[in-house]
Formats: C-alpha cells, sequence, structure tokens
C-alpha cells in the first residue's frame, strides 16, 4: 500500500492546479518529445503522468500508451479518460511491462533518490529504447534576482548540469538536451522564439525546465 499521506498531498495538488497554464507547459514539452523520437517507435509509458496531456499527444499519433502516477485522484482521471493508468508509487514500488520510452517529467525534484527511478525505468526499457525526463531549473535569473522560491515539494534542486549528470549516474548516456523558455506560450509566437532563443543560449539564466533524451549505453 502507498502511503495514505502522499497520496492526499498529490490529489490536493492537482485538485489546486491551474489546469490550463500546467497544459499549455505540458503540451509543449509531448511536441518537444515528439520531434525527437517521432515514429520510430510505438509505445510509451508515462510515469508522473498527471493530467495526461503526454499519454494524449502520444495516443493521438499512434502509439501504445500507458500513465502512472502516485495520485488515485489523477489515475482516475485517466481511466475516465480511457487510458491504462496504474496508481505506483516510484520509490517504493517494482516497475512492470516493457516500452519502447519512458517519460518521467517534472517529477523527479520530488524524488529522495531520483536515480533510483531511472535506474528502475532502464529495467522496462525496450533494447534501443529512450528515456525522457524534465526538471525544473531552480536557478533561472528570476530565481536569482529574488523573486519566487524553490516549490516546497521540491527535495532536489536541479541545474542544467546537474540534470545531466542524474542521466550518467543512473547509467544513460545524454542523447539530447533541451531547454523549456521561461517566456510562457501565452505571449505569443515572437517573444516564445525570443525565449527560446536565450534559453538555448544561456539555459542556467533563461529556462524554465530541462530535458533530457537519454539511452543506455552501447545501443543505437
Amino acid at each position: 500500500m502507498l502511503p495514505s499521506s502522499k497520496q492526499h498531498y498529490y490529489d490536493r495538488y492537482w485538485q489546486e492546479q491551474d489546469r490550463a497554464r500546467v497544459s499549455r507547459r505540458s503540451e509543449w514539452r509531448a511536441e518537444q518529445l515528439f520531434s525527437l523520437v517521432g515514429m520510430r517507435y510505438r509505445s510509451l509509458l508515462d510515469i508522473g503522468a498527471g493530467q495526461g496531456e503526454l499519454i494524449t499527444y502520444f495516443r493521438a499519433a499512434g502509439y501504445r500508451v500507458a500513465g502512472w502516477d502516485i495520485s488515485p485522484e489523477a489515475v482516475s482521471q485517466l481511466r475516465n479518460a480511457g487510458y491504462s493508468g496504474e496508481v505506483v508509487d516510484l520509490e517504493a514500488d517494482q516497475f512492470e511491462g516493457h516500452y519502447d520510452v519512458i517519460a518521467c517529467c517534472e517529477v523527479l525534484q520530488q524524488i529522495e533518490d531520483p536515480a533510483s527511478v531511472l535506474r528502475k525505468a532502464s529495467a522496462v526499457l525496450l533494447t534501443g529504447g529512450r528515456v525522457f525526463y524534465s526538471v525544473p531549473n531552480e536557478f533561472h535569473i528570476v530565481r536569482r534576482l529574488g523573486f519566487g522560491t524553490p516549490a516546497e515539494s521540491h527535495i532536489q534542486l536541479f541545474s542544467p548540469r546537474k540534470a545531466a549528470e542524474l542521466a550518467e549516474v543512473s547509467g544513460y548516456v545524454v542523447e539530447r538536451k533541451l531547454y523549456q523558455p521561461l517566456v510562457p506560450p501565452r505571449w505569443g509566437k515572437f517573444w516564445s522564439r525570443v525565449g527560446q532563443a536565450l534559453a538555448d543560449m544561456f539555459p542556467s539564466l533563461f529556462s524554465l525546465s530541462i530535458m533530457i533524451l537519454a539511452k543506455r549505453p552501447n545501443e543505437e
């Protein structure tokens, strides 16, 4: 059984979120991941699936998808939408199944030992598959200027360098690094392009999140 206090925390988390804002960011990450893996693969597991934006995007593209989350509330919504969803504690539970792509977006910062989660993911990753994860950049320019603080639940404070090192200590090779800009999508295409250019040039200052695509060593 999962600790009920942890379940209740994340149930409340999803109930209190600005879902429209979260959805825009999540959909953007889904687009970025699809631009990297395309239709080379056929199955995707989202660990920490939340509202299901990632699996929605990939199912529409033709993938077989599944979503895990610690929140029974989130999993109930996934199932009601017709998805395969399971309540899973990424830290305590064993991983089962076989998938080409495993995604873990904006979750690992809340894990005591994120490397252990990525190692468990490797056990259910098919040969030649890819792991994709995103974590918040806690040291961007807005934070450095004294505005805002990391969320209370953020146990790990990631920088672009630490995010990439996580893949290496977990037994993977980094294939691509992408950066989500501070500029929100609602500002429009022009400012989004400016924000993306700044994030790509100076990720430690101008990226909101760091995204890593990784593979196991010696695999194509």
